[in-house]
């Protein structure tokens, strides 16, 4: 008798095979989806450390902006408050040199005698940008120390040592090319009153004037995260770091996690530098960033 070594050819599996396989395969997914899952998370936290470092640098190119365009020795700062950092300036609109004689005994030429009464001067070569000068502009020279010049600008009257024209009461005016040709020259009047400035000294070294329309503060808060900046305010005699009255505010950066400002006072030897540390955070992912400005502080 022959055996019968037919078999089925259509057989199925068990459930326990099914669920093997199951199983199997969901470990094997599960490890797939771990295995590409990372590169796409680790791709947007790059991503979002990346937009952060923009802003952050963003922040501080706009900062950089205004300190090189500061009047000389009108930066300060003021770090005493804990989570909060101020950085102030008075910016510069625009400028040029004076002609400048040293006596009383100017007619002729239209000059600024620092230590006498003025009430016009030529400006040689001519202003830079302006082709009049609004209300409430005013006039700086020889701004040689911070205290002095913020005391001066403070002042709605007549300020200290003659640095800074008056806040209020005062008004310049402006000729453009009163002298024209290669060399041109504008003349700036006093249209309200006679002025002295530099009562002590001899005016700026390189005979160099400022007119400057507002001071400028930066404040970064690590409580509400923003560094905002304020502009159109009154200035005070010393540093506040509260938020000023009336003034125009524009938020510069938010998420900040923690803020520095450092400032070195120039010397002989080298020009003032300011440090700009800032700390961004967002789901967690940090970004420090740390500039440093140099400041031209000769008057």
């Amino acid at each position: 008798m022959e055996a019968n070594t037919h078999f089925n050819k259509s057989h199925g599996f068990t459930l326990i095979e099914l669920i093997i396989v199951i199983v199997l395969m969901s470990a094997v997914g599960i490890l797939v989806a771990q295995l590409f899952s990372q590169p796409f998370t680790q791709y947007e936290a790059a991503s979002r450390r990346a937009e952060l470092a923009s802003l952050a640098n963003a922040a501080a190119n706009r900062m950089q902006i205004d300190l090189q365009n500061a009047v000389p020795n009108s930066v300060r700062v003021d770090n005493t408050d804990s989570g909060i950092s101020v950085l102030e300036l008075m910016l510069v609109i625009d400028g040029g040199r004076y002609r400048y004689v040293d006596d009383s005994d100017k007619s002729e030429l239209d000059a600024l005698s620092p230590s006498y009464d003025d009430n016009s001067f030529h400006v040689l070569g001519g202003m830079q940008t302006l082709s009049s000068i609004p209300l409430g502009y005013r006039m700086i020279v020889n701004p040689f120390n911070t205290s002095v010049l913020y005391t001066a600008a403070s002042s709605a009257g007549v300020s200290p040592l003659g640095v800074v024209t008056p806040g209020s009461g005062f008004a310049l005016s402006l000729t453009p090319n009163i002298v024209s040709g290669s060399a041109p020259e504008d003349r700036i009047q006093f249209t309200s009153a006679d002025f002295r400035f530099d009562i002590l000294g001899n005016g700026s070294p390189r005979n160099r004037f400022f007119i400057s329309n507002t001071a400028v503060k930066y404040r970064c808060s690590e409580t509400t995260g923003e560094l905002t900046r304020y502009t159109n305010y009154a200035v005070g005699a010393s540093i506040s770091n509260s938020v000023p009255a009336g003034a125009n505010a524009a938020l510069v950066l938010n998420n900040i996690e923690s803020c520095e400002f450092l400032y070195q006072t120039g010397i002989a030897q080298r020009l003032g530098l300011v440090t700009l540390n800032l700390r961004v955070t967002e789901n967690n992912e940090p970004v420090n960033l740390v500039k440093q400005v140099r400041v031209f502080n000769a008057p």
